[in-house]
């Protein structure tokens, strides 16, 4: 979210300790849970769809030089250590990853399928696993998808809204950040796995609130007098979806 953000301002504003705050977040993803990897791969392809809508000047091109040397720099411990061990680079996606030479045909042959068919499955099981399908994994399997009742209701609300827009680069960002998660979690065992879709949190809840935000906007420019009702309901349904989730999480599966 900091790396989107900054890239963003920057972009915008040619504000150069934005692309800064970007370079420095986009490194420091690295260091945590493997979908980090797909940070500097889904910024990449966002940066190509900006570049689109505003072409890059002598500004911008300086304030992206500051954020890759940025990142590189925060990035090089780590980066060192992968050239002294490349085994390390792929430890954890080795353990769970469908790719596992052998096993995806196996498991295919097991199942009365081709490998690419097991792994199209896995990634249209993923994609249910926001709003249908019951997450699975070792650490949180709650019986239930990753959006619930009200929520994912908002969700589609939203996804409508992105796919309608989604030439604009606000909108564009959670998409790709939707399509590169699910691919994600279709290459992993055990789909729709929680761990994987952890990594979606930020793009669902931008999602579910974007109902609300278009809401607000039409009130403003519509019914005026109408924006406070317009408030009041939406922080209602916020209320109710903040409820249903800490009851799944602390009463149903804790």
């Amino acid at each position: 979210v900091l790396a989107a953000g900054g890239l963003w301002r920057g972009w915008q504003s040619g504000e150069r300790r934005a692309f800064l705050i970007a370079g420095l977040t986009l490194g420091l993803s690295q260091f945590f849970y493997t979908t980090g990897r797909l940070t500097p791969i889904l910024l990449a392809l966002w940066l190509a769809l900006l570049a689109l809508h505003h072409r890059p000047d002598r500004a911008r091109l300086a304030g992206l030089t500051t954020m890759l040397l940025a990142g590189a720099a925060v990035f090089l411990p780590l980066g060192l250590l992968y050239v002294a061990h490349p085994e390390e680079l792929f430890f954890t996606a080795s353990r769970v990853s469908m790719l596992i030479p052998g096993w995806t045909a196996e498991a295919a042959a097991a199942l009365g399928t081709s490998a690419p068919g097991l792994v199209l499955e896995q990634i249209w099981v993923t994609a249910l696993g926001l709003t249908v399908s019951e997450l699975q994994g070792v650490y949180y399997a709650s019986g239930a998808p990753l959006l619930i009742s009200l929520s994912g209701v908002l969700f589609f609300g939203g996804l409508a809204l992105c796919l309608a827009r989604f030439k604009q680069p606000r909108f564009s960002l959670w998409l790709l950040m939707l399509a590169g998660t699910i691919l994600a979690g279709g290459l992993s065992i055990q789909a729709p796995n929680s761990q994987r879709l952890l990594y979606l949190a930020p793009a669902l809840a931008m999602l579910v609130v974007l109902p609300l935000e278009q809401a607000w906007i039409w009130a403003g420019a519509q019914w005026v007098r109408g924006r406070t009702a317009v408030l009041v309901s939406g922080a209602i349904l916020l209320a109710v979806m903040m409820a249903q989730n800490l009851d799944l999480l602390f009463v149903h599966y804790f």
